[in-house]
C-alpha cells in the first residue's frame, strides 16, 4: 500500500515521503519552427534562437545562438517572434494526451514537462508506452530523461535514457555550468577558483566549501553528488486534484477494494476543505496486472465536496466485479469550483445548558488570546438607536421608510 502525493491548482498540498522518486523529463524538438518550408527559419524569444526548422539547422543554426550569431551563419534567415498564444493550445494537446498516465504534470515551457511517476509500480513500462503514443500522435523527435530529481533529469535528456540518471556518477564529467540548482553567481565562482567540472566539487570536503559559501556551501555539496531534491510541483490541468492508491497484490475481494477507495476519498475530501472547493467530473484509472489501464469519466449533477461524496462517486464508477484485476487506483478531481458553505449553527445538537457552557468556555478563550473584541455574541451586539427606532416603525405600521 503506498499513499501517494496530493495537489490542488497547481499547489502540492500533502507530500508522503517517498523511497525511490522517478521523475521524466520530456522535451519536443522542432515543436515551434516549420519544417514544411523551404527557406531557414528561426523562432526568436528574447533576442535568442528558441527553435530552428530543417533548412537552417543543416546550414549551421542550433538552438540557443544569439540572433545576430545566427544571421552571421545564414543572413537571408527567416525571422519569427515567439508569442505564446500561438502555442497554447498546442500544448494543451500533448499534455491532454498524458492525463490517462498522469495527473502529476510540470510544464516547464511549451514544448518541455516533468512527470511525476513515483507512484507507478512499474513507471519503466509506463514511460515507454506513453512516450510511444506520443510520438505517434505528436510525429515530432522526443527529448527524454528520468531520474530521481527534475533537474537530473533533465540533465540525463542529453542521451543517458530512461535508466542512466538514476546513477548519479554521470554528473562527475559534466561542467561545473550545469549545476543546474545553484546560483548562477557561485557557478561562476567554482569556476573562476578552478573547478571545471560537477565531479571536482563533489570531491571537496564540506568544511571547505562552507569556508566560501557559507551556509549555501552545505546545497552546493547536496547537489554536486546527485542528492539535492528536486521535485515535480503538478500544476496541470489548473483545477484538479489528484490521489491514488496501491495495492499489495491484486485485490481479490470487494472490501480490498473499499479500502483502497476509503484511503483516496480521505485524502481529496482533505484536499477539498483545506481548498474550500468541489468538484463534479471524476477521472478513475484503473491500472491492471498485465500493464493495461481502465480509463472510466464521470461528471456528476451534485457537488463532491466530502468523503462520502467521493467514496460514493468511486463506487459507482467501478464495474463490480472488476473486469481484470486492478494493481493500482489513480483518481483526479477535474474542473473545481470555489465551494458556497453556510454557518448553519454555532452550537451543537446536545443539552441547551451543556451547548451555554460549551459556547461561553469557547469564547472566553478566543477573548483571552485575541482581545474582548474579537469575537461577540449576536445577543452582545449593541442595535444604534436609530435602527431601533425603524424596526420599531416596522413593527407597529407594517412598513418602513426607504
Amino acid at each position: 500500500m503506498s499513499r501517494i502525493m496530493l495537489y490542488c491548482l497547481g499547489e502540492v498540498t500533502m507530500i508522503a515521503p517517498r523511497q525511490h522518486p522517478y521523475v521524466l523529463y520530456l522535451e519536443w524538438q522542432g515543436f515551434y519552427a516549420n519544417d514544411s518550408l523551404p527557406e531557414p527559419e528561426i523562432v526568436v524569444r528574447e533576442k535568442t534562437v528558441l527553435d530552428a526548422n530543417q533548412s537552417a539547422r543543416e546550414r549551421g543554426i542550433v538552438v540557443g545562438m544569439t540572433v545576430q550569431e545566427a544571421r552571421n551563419v545564414v543572413p537571408e534567415v527567416v525571422r519569427r517572434t515567439w508569442k505564446e498564444e500561438d502555442y497554447v493550445q498546442r500544448q494543451r494537446s500533448w499534455l491532454d494526451l498524458c492525463l490517462p498516465f498522469t495527473h502529476r504534470i510540470e510544464p516547464l515551457d511549451g514544448h518541455i514537462a516533468a512527470f511525476d511517476l513515483s507512484d507507478h509500480p512499474r513507471p519503466l513500462e509506463i514511460v515507454e508506452r506513453l512516450m510511444e503514443e506520443l510520438v505517434a500522435a505528436v510525429g515530432l523527435p522526443l527529448r527524454f530523461g528520468a531520474a530521481r530529481s527534475k533537474w537530473i533529469a533533465r540533465l540525463a535528456a542529453r542521451g543517458h535514457g530512461l535508466e542512466g540518471g538514476f546513477d548519479c556518477g554521470f554528473l562527475d564529467a559534466l561542467p561545473i555550468e550545469d549545476l543546474l540548482p545553484i546560483r548562477v553567481e557561485h557557478r561562476e565562482r567554482l569556476a573562476f577558483l578552478g573547478y571545471r567540472k560537477i565531479g571536482d566539487v563533489a570531491r571537496l570536503p564540506l568544511g571547505v566549501l562552507k569556508g566560501q559559501f557559507g551556509e549555501a556551501g552545505w546545497w552546493i555539496a547536496q547537489a554536486a553528488k546527485g542528492s539535492l531534491a528536486d521535485p515535480v510541483v503538478p500544476c496541470y490541468p489548473a483545477d484538479c486534484l489528484a490521489s491514488g492508491f496501491v495495492f499489495d497484490g491484486a485485490p481479490e475481494t470487494e472490501a480490498t477494494l473499499r479500502n483502497g477507495f476509503g484511503v483516496i476519498a480521505g485524502e481529496l475530501a482533505e484536499g477539498l476543505a483545506d481548498r474550500n472547493v468541489v468538484g463534479k467530473r471524476v477521472y478513475l484509472t484503473l491500472w491492471h496486472e498485465d500493464g493495461d489501464r481502465t480509463v472510466l469519466e464521470r461528471t456528476f449533477a451534485r457537488p463532491i465536496s466530502t468523503e462520502r461524496d467521493v467514496m460514493n462517486a468511486l463506487q459507482s464508477m467501478l464495474p463490480v466485479p472488476p473486469e481484470k484485476p486492478i494493481e493500482r487506483l489513480s483518481v483526479a478531481l477535474l474542473d473545481l469550483r470555489k465551494a458556497r458553505r453556510v454557518q448553519l449553527d454555532v452550537e451543537d445538537r446536545r443539552s441547551r445548558t451543556d451547548a451555554e457552557e460549551s459556547l461561553g468556555a469557547a469564547v472566553t478563550n478566543v477573548r483571552t488570546v485575541f482581545g474582548e473584541k474579537a469575537v461577540q455574541r449576536g445577543s452582545e451586539v449593541v442595535v444604534p438607536r436609530w435602527l431601533r427606532v425603524r424596526r420599531a416603525y416596522r413593527d407597529a405600521f407594517g412598513w418602513a421608510w426607504v
